[in-house]
């Protein structure tokens, strides 16, 4: 019995329609960077910027003590709060969501700007729904991420708004507010957060 002969042009629409309308075994498929069961809080997409590791501290569950100051310099009572950060948009951003004791919450998505080398953080919460959102911009420095925005005072004198994260270690974190003045003489907190991991990648 004669086995059936391939042409050459036969074999190589064969390989085209294999590139075309099979998935790679090389690639994985949209998304699959995202939360999942597999990966709780998502992971780095390997094609996006190196800067989208500046967040890993962070990712995961934490359980957060935050203290804010009152317009006359009282420190608040301290609020216990969950602090989540994970990756999304198929492993190229950073998304954080907060839920405070009182029920009230709070977020943000975080996308690095290869061009001008800075974060931008965009800002929503249950308290206020702000058109355009509110942001920040920064970056991370050795062992900080410092995020800036214009703002004024309580007192509305003129100045910025400087959010950092710092004092980074395998299962905690600090955060820090501050209102900075145009001069940068006068750096006053405003709320201050300590953060202890209790869900990790």
């Amino acid at each position: 019995m004669n086995r059936p002969v391939f042409h050459p042009v036969h074999q190589i629409i064969s390989i085209v329609i294999l590139l075309f309308f099979t998935p790679s075994l090389l690639a994985k498929p949209l998304g699959s960077y995202d939360v999942s069961v597999k990966i709780p809080f998502g992971s780095k997409h390997p094609d996006a910027p190196i800067q989208v590791q500046d967040w890993q501290p962070m990712i995961g569950k934490s359980s957060c003590i935050n203290t804010g100051r009152n317009p006359d310099g009282q420190w608040q009572k301290p609020v216990k709060m969950d602090w989540v950060f994970k990756y999304i948009l198929n492993g190229s951003a950073v998304q954080d969501e907060i839920l405070k004791e009182d029920g009230s919450g709070a977020g943000s998505i975080r996308q690095f700007d290869d061009k001008s080398g800075q974060w931008f953080v965009h800002y929503y919460s249950t308290l206020k729904a702000d058109a355009p959102l509110r942001y920040w911009q920064g970056k991370r420095s050795k062992d900080k991420i410092v995020l800036t925005r214009v703002q004024k005072s309580f007192s509305g004198k003129e100045g910025s708004i400087r959010l950092t994260f710092f004092d980074f270690k395998p299962n905690s974190f600090e955060w820090l507010m501050e209102w900075v003045s145009l001069d940068k003489a006068t750096v006053y907190a405003v709320r201050k957060i300590s953060c202890v991991k209790d869900g990790v990648m």
